[in-house]
């Protein structure tokens, strides 16, 4: 799958930047790429509530509870530990495995910006919880994802 993304466009990797600085550029334009899946889902729960459709509401809020949760964690990641040997740069961190998880990351957002374009969110559609479940594995995949960034950032290995 091809990302309709680009997160590294007038990005010069990150060890060109401060390395702070570097994660905080990548990580906002994974917010703001992560923050239209809220916005669709947001979507689909007012047409759920409009059609009375209360179980998959349900299944809605849930997948929306856990988005709001990793966007809010996502923010509150501005405060990451940097090592001193990276801050003075006598070491790099490996910029080749960070854009690796960033483009799985990406795909992810994308697969379920899919899902969720072809859902109507109004109809009594059958398989509309497993779509919902889908997403939930994706969401799933993309904490375990969000997690290994943080330990390459820190020089640990995942």
């Amino acid at each position: 799958m091809k990302s309709k993304t680009n997160i590294y466009k007038d990005f010069n990797g990150y060890n060109a930047y401060p390395l702070a600085e570097a994660e905080k550029i990548i990580r906002n334009r994974l917010l703001d790429v992560f923050s239209t899946l809220i916005e669709k889902i947001e979507g689909c729960i007012e047409k759920a509530k409009n059609m009375r459709l209360i179980k998959i509401l349900e299944h809605i809020l849930a997948v929306k509870k856990r988005m709001e949760r990793m966007k809010s964690k996502m923010k509150e990641r501005d405060n990451i530990f940097v090592p001193a040997y990276l801050k003075a740069r006598i070491a790099h961190v490996d910029e080749e495995k960070l854009k690796t998880v960033d483009f799985r990351l990406i795909e992810l957002v994308d697969m379920n910006r899919e899902i969720l374009d072809e859902l109507s969110c109004a109809e009594a559609d059958t398989h509309i919880i497993d779509k919902f479940t889908r997403i939930n594995e994706n969401l799933r995949e993309m904490e375990t994802h969000c997690h290994s960034r943080a330990l390459l950032l820190k020089k640990e290995i995942f």
